[in-house]
C-alpha cells in the first residue's frame, strides 16, 4: 500500500457570506444510510468519498470528502449524505480488539463491476469462509437515488502479517452480504485499480481512491 498525501482545501461553499445555508443547499436531497452490523458491536465506522484521476464517478466533484466516524450500537450505525454524492463513498471500520495494522480496513461492498470470474451481481449472499477466500472486490459503492438506503454487512476477525514485520496482526474482515451495487475503483496517479484483496481484506492508509 502507497502512502499518499492531500491538500484538502475547501469542498463546499454552502454558507454564504451571511453565514447562513444556501437555500439551493439547503434544498439539496439527502440520503440517509442504515448501516446493519453483525459481529462487531463496539466496532466505528466511517465514511469517505475519494475520487481517482481517472475516475468514473459523478459529479467529479469534490474530489475529497470526509465524513462522520460513529460508533456500532445496537448492531447500527446511520449517516446522512448529500444524494447527489453517494456515487463513490467508500466505508472504514476499525474494531476495538485489531491490533497490529498500519493501515484502516475498507468495508468490500461487491464485485458487479468486476469481470470475469470475480464478477457476482449485486444481491449475492456471501458467506464468512467465501469472503475469505474471494480475491476481487470493491468498496466503491454504486450510490444511490433514493431517501433511504440499507446496507447490511458481517464482520469477522482475522489473522494478518502485523507490524513490526515478522509479527501477527488481527483485522477486521467486513463484507456486505448481500452485497450492493459498486464501481470499479480508479487509479490514483501511478498506483494500478486497487480491486485485489488479501484475505478477502483491503483498506488504506490515507483514502480509497474510486
Amino acid at each position: 500500500m502507497k502512502i499518499r498525501t492531500l491538500v484538502v482545501g475547501s469542498l463546499f461553499a454552502l454558507v454564504a457570506v451571511t453565514g447562513y445555508p444556501s437555500a439551493a443547499a439547503a434544498a439539496a436531497p439527502k440520503t440517509t444510510i442504515k448501516i446493519v452490523v453483525s459481529g462487531c458491536e463496539g466496532c466505528t465506522i466511517g465514511w469517505q468519498r475519494a475520487l481517482a484521476s481517472d475516475t468514473t464517478v459523478a459529479p467529479g466533484k469534490p474530489k475529497f470528502l470526509t465524513g462522520e466516524q460513529r460508533k456500532v450500537s445496537g448492531g447500527q450505525v446511520t449517516f446522512t449524505i448529500p444524494t447527489k454524492l453517494t456515487q463513490g463513498v467508500s466505508f472504514t471500520i476499525t474494531a476495538p480488539w485489531e491490533a497490529g495494522l498500519d493501515y484502516v480496513t475498507n468495508i468490500v461492498l461487491g464485485s458487479d463491476s468486476l469481470t470475469g470470474s470475480s464478477a457476482a451481481p449485486a444481491g449475492t449472499k456471501v458467506s464468512t469462509t467465501q469472503a475469505k477466500q474471494r480475491q476481487e472486490g470493491s468498496p466503491c459503492w454504486q450510490g444511490t437515488t433514493k431517501a433511504r438506503a440499507v446496507i447490511e454487512v458481517s464482520v469477522a476477525k482475522i489473522s494478518v502479517a502485523g507490524v513490526p514485520v515478522g509479527t501477527k496482526g488481527k483485522a477486521p474482515l467486513a463484507w456486505a452480504s448481500p452485497t450492493v451495487s459498486t464501481i470499479l475503483p480508479g487509479a490514483n496517479g501511478g498506483d494500478s485499480p486497487p480491486v485485489s484483496l488479501t484475505n478477502g481484506t483491503t483498506g488504506n492508509q490515507e483514502a480509497f481512491y474510486c
